[in-house]
């Protein structure tokens, strides 16, 4: 059995290349803002401003297309962010700043492939709560929050 080992001048020079500045609380809230808010204008004021005269699947189609807008200006934003950290934009550093990696062994610390296949039960969890679950718990949460329903131009 081989372990492998890492020399402690090796992994300071890794942590030094990667380390930056904590964001403060209002660069946190200003990134926030900027991945969320385009998709709150264009999903609760562009979306009916533009929609009134529109039928049922075209409407749909409408919110789905303004959305993806917004999906796109996520991902573009994300870019930026990760650029102004890094540096460049090359697929290594989109590898591990964005995690992209095969799962990792707690116990021996090495590639494990056969941890892929934990995501079958942990999907098969998300489809019962979806599909059981979410109901009641909707229930729940509109008798507690009221404002929080959605409205009937929405469902």
């Amino acid at each position: 059995m081989t372990t492998h080992t890492v020399s402690q001048p090796a992994l300071q020079d890794s942590l030094s290349r990667t380390r930056m500045e904590q964001y403060s609380l209002w660069q946190i809230l200003g990134i926030w803002l900027a991945g969320g808010a385009p998709m709150w204008i264009l999903a609760w004021l562009v979306f009916p401003a533009v929609s009134r005269d529109l039928h049922a699947a075209d409407a749909g189609l409408l919110l789905m297309k303004l959305l993806m807008m917004g999906l796109i200006w996520q991902f573009v934003l994300s870019m930026i962010v990760l650029y102004r950290e890094e540096g460049n934009l090359r697929l290594s550093t989109i590898r591990r700043r964005f995690w992209l990696n095969n799962p990792v062994s707690p116990k021996t610390g090495q590639k494990n492939y056969r941890l892929w296949w934990l995501l079958i039960p942990l999907m098969l969890l998300n489809v019962a709560l979806e599909l059981g679950l979410a109901p009641p718990l909707n229930e729940i949460w509109i008798r507690l929050f009221p404002l929080l329903a959605e409205p009937q131009s929405r469902s």
